[in-house]
């Protein structure tokens, strides 16, 4: 954390003092407190801002921070906007609509999560972050047959080496989606391919 606020605050110095947009003082010195940590990547995002505009790179990120500031709607419109753009390339469209899809939960909002993720399933663009928001809206809106034929897509990525991180997200998940499905969750376990 201190390299990462010696390096912004050296990037910011070298900007004209008049162009200079982003509060160094706001940089944690520590490990930051998430307050702080927020506060420190809304500075970088601002730098972000001056040196690129608002390339596709800086709106993803912004729409990140709006989303985990309790912005959710902001980071949708930033998000629809982004989408909106000619010649997107693929990389930012994927993440974007990930992004989306998560902005959308957070509003509740799960038919507009499907959509979302029925469209990036269309393009093939699709990834295991797709699959699972897609777990996430139909287990909120109670669909157990669609939670169930995207949790066999999801088995398939759980069975992969490499697919730690998903395992432990859906173990620690799995007692939520069989409250909202009302099904055991040795239930849903075995539909991930958890035991």
């Amino acid at each position: 954390v201190p390299q990462v606020s010696r390096d912004v605050q050296a990037l910011n110095s070298r900007l004209p003092t008049d162009e200079r947009s982003a509060d160094v003082s706001a940089l944690p010195r520590a490990k930051p407190s998430e307050p702080a940590a927020l506060d420190a990547a809304r500075s970088c995002l601002k730098i972000l801002e001056h040196l690129e505009g608002t390339s596709p790179r800086q709106v993803l990120a912004t729409s990140h921070w709006l989303i985990f500031t309790g912005k959710p709607a902001k980071a949708e419109a930033c998000l629809l906007e982004l989408l909106s753009r000619p010649r997107l390339e693929d990389v930012y469209r994927k993440y974007s609509r990930i992004n989306l899809m998560l902005a959308r939960a957070r509003l509740r909002d799960f038919n507009g999560v499907v959509a979302v993720g029925n469209d990036a399933l269309s393009d093939s663009q699709s990834d295991w972050q797709v699959t699972y928001n897609l777990a996430v809206a139909y287990a909120w809106l109670g669909d157990k047959d669609s939670f169930v034929a995207v949790a066999k897509q999801l088995r398939k990525v759980v069975a992969l080496p490499e697919s730690d991180y998903l395992r432990q997200l859906l173990e620690f998940e799995s007692e939520r989606f069989a409250s909202q499905l009302s099904i055991p969750e040795a239930e849903v376990e075995s539909f991930f391919g958890l035991v």
